[in-house]
């Protein structure tokens, strides 16, 4: 997953599971809000789930659970806005016990 652009780095342990926010409000122009967000799991590898999502407009907040002890999972928060903007975000998350 060398071409992927990671913009924040976890460390997660594989039992857990926590919220994680992806916050747009510096990328958003005026007025703008997310219409809809969506939770991609590239990798062919990735054992990571999403338990549950939410935003509120300007954050996108996905509650994630497992992942594979010794390997680096990859999330990517896409969204849509209001004025039909579309972008994503992607997240790493190294699994191992804490």
């Amino acid at each position: 997953m060398a071409d992927i652009k990671v913009l924040k780095k976890y460390d997660k342990d594989p039992d857990a599971t926590l919220n994680y926010a992806w916050d747009w409000t510096s990328w958003l122009v005026d007025g703008d809000t997310i219409a809809s967000v969506e939770f991609l799991f590239p990798g062919d590898a990735n054992t990571m789930s999403l338990a549950d999502q939410s935003d509120n407009g300007l954050i996108a907040v996905a509650l994630l659970s497992g992942g594979t002890e010794g390997q680096t999972h990859y999330v990517t928060c896409r969204v849509t806005t209001l004025a039909g903007l579309i972008d994503d975000r992607t997240c790493s998350f190294v699994i191992k016990e804490r």
